[in-house]
């Protein structure tokens, strides 16, 4: 049975990090290379970067199955704008088109998200086919596009996805 579990201790905070780096490298490097990924994983989930990401009011959770890490994701609820943020959503490689997204997705719309909230916005690399395809199958919509200077001399090339809730 799939479940979701929040991150706050150190010790989460290692083990989603050190998840981070499985998912991303079994994913990423056919999409943005290599060196953008080992950059992105330092610059955005090290234990450093998720510690002040939690700090700042994100809220990350495991995807589990038992005690086995599916995957993780981090949000951010903006009460001001009812919108959140699906910052993260990473599934492992193994666990991918069985209905787990899905399934997690739900679990925080029922047990995390404040009710009035209206809106789930994210954004998601424009050569990600397969997590493309995914929104579109859990009813998100594209709505914009952006092109994010994340330093280093790499970008982030996205499109911005939105589901009301």
């Amino acid at each position: 049975m799939i479940s979701i579990h929040a991150i706050k201790q150190k010790v989460e905070i290692e083990t989603v990090a050190a998840l981070a780096h499985v998912i991303w490298n079994e994913y990423f490097p056919s999409i943005i290379g290599q060196l953008q990924v080992d950059y992105m994983i330092e610059k955005f989930q090290s234990i450093d970067a998720i510690t002040q990401q939690i700090e700042s009011g994100y809220e990350y959770f495991f995807i589990t199955s038992g005690e086995r890490a599916l995957g993780y994701l981090a949000i951010f609820q903006n009460v001001n704008k009812r919108n959140v943020e699906l910052s993260k959503f990473y599934v492992r490689a193994s666990k991918r088109r069985q209905g787990t997204g899905k399934v997690a997705l739900s679990l925080l719309k029922q047990s995390v998200i404040q009710p009035e909230m209206t809106k789930i916005s994210l954004r998601v690399n424009k050569d990600n086919e397969n997590a493309i395809c995914a929104y579109n199958k859990l009813g998100f919509i594209k709505v914009d596009e952006c092109i994010v200077d994340i330093g280093n001399g790499f970008v982030m090339d996205d499109y911005i996805f939105e589901k009301i809730l």
